[in-house]
């Protein structure tokens, strides 16, 4: 004999789905909001990030969240460079373009000097702080040269 589902059964798998979904919300913090999000791989892309992520005993979304978040952090757009001196160097005009890695930076002997004045002591160090290279992890091009580059350091 098949059982029939009845509205009321239906009612309450619902609720009990509900519950769960609003006992998960509860766990997470406030200001923990999620959006979906759609994407596309290459088959062999999605398998070695599975591979890597089953490696180390995560979720295939949890690694790409923190590979996201990692990479939003340091993401530089525009066209990157080094200068002859192997400073990070960012052209800004460059559509389409982008890298992830840090600008270099240099103080001039004039900001060096004025630094006292200038700092903040809540958000910077009381020294003024050394010139810095940067560092680039890979670029990519997109640009109609065609080229997708993946430079690594």
């Amino acid at each position: 004999m098949v059982k029939k589902k009845t509205k009321a059964a239906a009612v309450r798998k619902k609720t009990n789905v509900s519950r769960q979904v609003e006992s998960s919300a509860e766990q997470r913090e406030p200001d923990d909001e999620k959006v979906a999000f759609l994407l596309r791989l290459d088959k062999d892309l999605h398998e070695q990030l599975k591979s890597k992520a089953e490696r180390a005993g995560i979720s295939l979304n949890q690694l790409i969240q923190g590979l996201c978040r990692g990479t939003a952090r340091n993401l530089i757009v525009g066209e990157v460079s080094r200068d002859s001196d192997g400073y990070v160097k960012v052209d800004d005009s460059v559509r389409k373009c982008l890298a992830v890695g840090q600008r270099g930076f240099v103080l001039t002997a004039e900001e060096r000097a004025n630094w006292h004045e200038q700092y903040d002591p809540r958000y910077e160090p009381e020294d003024p702080p050394p010139n810095r290279k940067g560092f680039l992890w890979f670029g990519l091009d997109f640009s109609d040269r065609g080229v997708v580059q993946h430079t690594q350091e």
